[in-house]
């Protein structure tokens, strides 16, 4: 047993040393992009990213897609905002008046000109007007919780946005338009399954259980970096005691530190073992090369949100497909 304990202790001694600091960036980052809304106005230079991030030929989702309002206007939008140009794509002029600072919160997944000549845009973070009078977007108060809106569309007078769980209808009238939240029931055939990656993902990230859920995670995610930094001053300490011991007050502080530090670090981690193993093994699975293993097991998708309109599907019944 003696022998078996030492090994074991030596096997959490060193890998742990050098997996600690791995967990620590993914335990302060993991925290951070369950709140990604939170640090959405905050940028970094792409100067300091790898190759791949940086934006040429308006690559990377730059542009999405464009709205042509006259005969030499065109609005191009995508990943960057809203840009205003030409017909000959010559000069280019910003379009995001409004939009809060942050390139997050300039993700334009569609622009629509409504019949009445407004423009509106669905973006990550939510839906916009556009007021002509002081020439800036405008962000609508929906009701319920606030998703990512994916597509706009204009029947007559109606207008139809879309989110990732809902419909919204209203009738077009700039800054002033008021949105009745719709939600729709499921298309035929519909299978209700999601991906593998989503499921995980959910898990992972505590998606699958709401707020509470989410934030129950924010929890482990400080517990690993609790874990962390106690499990580098257990590891380091022991020299320095030797090194101080002609110290005595400064020896007896240090000492204190370092077994406080193994108590809590011993307590804490055998109390969340199975969940931080969860939360691992999870996040694992959302990356390459593990993320091969699932990518192919992809569920059937229900029918675009636009055509169930489209097919006359106007009433809140049903469930959130």
């Amino acid at each position: 047993m003696g022998k078996s304990w030492t090994i074991f202790k030596k096997l959490h001694r060193w890998p742990g040393l050098i997996i600690s600091f791995i967990l620590l960036y993914y335990g302060a980052t993991g925290i951070l992009m369950n709140h990604r809304e939170l640090i959405s106005g905050i940028d970094i230079s792409r100067q300091f990213l790898p190759d791949n991030y940086e934006y040429k030929n308006w690559n990377n989702a730059a542009i999405k897609g464009n709205l042509i309002i006259s005969s030499d206007s065109i609005l191009l939008f995508g990943n960057i905002g809203i840009w205003l140009t030409d017909s000959d794509f010559k000069n280019f002029t910003p379009f995001n008046t409004g939009f809060p600072e942050g390139s997050d919160n300039r993700k334009i997944s569609d622009v629509l000109r409504a019949t009445d000549g407004t423009l509106y845009a669905a973006t990550l973070f939510g839906l916009y007007g556009y007021d002509r009078g002081d020439k800036s977007w405008h962000k609508f108060r929906l009701e319920g919780e606030e998703e990512r809106f994916t597509g706009l569309e204009c029947i007559g007078d109606s207008l139809f946005a879309v989110s990732r769980s809902y419909l919204f209808k209203g009738i077009s009238a700039g800054i002033l338009t008021s949105f009745t939240r719709i939600e729709l029931p499921p298309p035929p055939e519909f299978d209700n399954k999601i991906t593998l990656f989503e499921t995980i993902w959910q898990i992972h990230s505590g998606e699958v259980f709401g707020l509470p859920g989410k934030l129950y995670v924010d929890l482990l995610g400080i517990i690993t970096i609790f874990l962390t930094i106690t499990g580098i001053i257990y590891f380091f300490f022991p020299g320095w005691i030797k090194k101080r011991l002609q110290r005595k007050r400064e020896s007896v502080k240090i000492i204190r530190i370092s077994r406080w530090s193994l108590r809590w670090h011993n307590k804490v981690g055998a109390w969340t073992f199975v969940f931080l193993i969860i939360l691992f093994f999870t996040g694992m699975f959302l990356r390459p090369p593990l993320l091969i293993a699932i990518g192919q097991a992809e569920s059937h998708q229900p029918a675009s949100i636009f055509d169930c309109v489209v097919e006359g599907i106007s009433g809140p019944t049903g469930n959130s497909s």
